[in-house]
């Protein structure tokens, strides 16, 4: 059996080199990428879209614009967003209420794509601690969390450098730790006499998938602020219908600013 396969191999071996084989490399079809997001924050609240680029392109992606951008929730409440930047849609109103569901409509080319996410209660920190400075050089932080017993929670955890848009980013599911404080593991590159910022964002449970999956995809080493990969087959599952891209997240948030002094 291996001399027939051995066989074969070389026989496919020998054929390709005897003929050229022009291959049409196509590109890759563009697709719509929608990053949506509901806040108590109005300042979060926007939603993104823009286009996937050419596997052979390696540019920034193409924005959206012109596209119809609705948003509403489960209690009567809608409103059409403005392009306030081209492919970046605001709303205008207060929206952003816990346990509220929240749908997003966008039309655009002769194509409708919606999605739904509930905003889950805000979770908090118990405490942001640093690492011993005696025996660690650089800093290195550790968050305390405690959540309620008997209720699922998700999150995600961002900590910046004050003044920059990069972060560090780490997930959390209570799966096995119900009821229980625990502590995470955040960035362990930051100075002495640094000024940081920290954001805790309550996640339902398909965006926090959505993130895990990305998480498997991106390097997390060091501030990098992890952005939607381009490329069709490498993108993780959507909660947004007719095949679009990305992710739609009612989310809360609560922010703490750490000083290591």
């Amino acid at each position: 059996m291996r001399t027939v396969a051995s066989s074969l191999f070389l026989s496919l071996f020998f054929l390709a080199c005897e003929e050229v084989i022009d291959l049409d490399l196509e590109q890759v079809k563009e697709r719509i990428v929608i990053e949506g997001v509901v806040s108590e924050k109005p300042s979060v609240s926007k939603v993104k879209i823009s286009f996937t680029q050419s596997i052979y392109v390696r540019t920034q992606s193409k924005s959206a614009s012109g596209a119809i951008v609705t948003l509403s929730d489960d209690v009567g409440n809608s409103e059409v967003l403005i392009e306030s930047q081209p492919g970046i849609y605001t709303p205008t109103k207060a929206l952003g209420f816990a346990k509220r569901e929240y749908r997003l409509k966008v039309t655009m080319g002769g194509a409708e794509f919606s999605a739904v996410s509930r905003m889950p209660d805000a979770m908090t920190l118990d405490s942001v601690r640093a690492y011993d400075p005696r025996l660690h050089n650089p800093f290195g932080l550790n968050y305390y969390l405690t959540n309620r017993p008997g209720v699922e929670e998700y999150c995600m955890i961002r900590t910046f450098r004050l003044n920059d848009t990069k972060f560090f980013w780490t997930l959390y599911s209570d799966k096995n730790s119900d009821g229980k404080q625990v502590v995470l593991a955040g960035p362990s590159s930051l100075a002495y006499n640094t000024t940081i910022r920290v954001e805790l964002i309550s996640l339902d449970k398909a965006t926090y998938e959505y993130f895990r999956t990305l998480q498997e995809l991106v390097s997390n080493d060091g501030f990098e602020a992890p952005d939607l990969l381009q490329l069709n087959e490498y993108n993780p599952r959507s909660n947004i219908t007719n095949d679009a891209l990305g992710y739609f997240s009612a989310q809360s948030q609560r922010d703490y600013v750490v000083s290591l002094r």
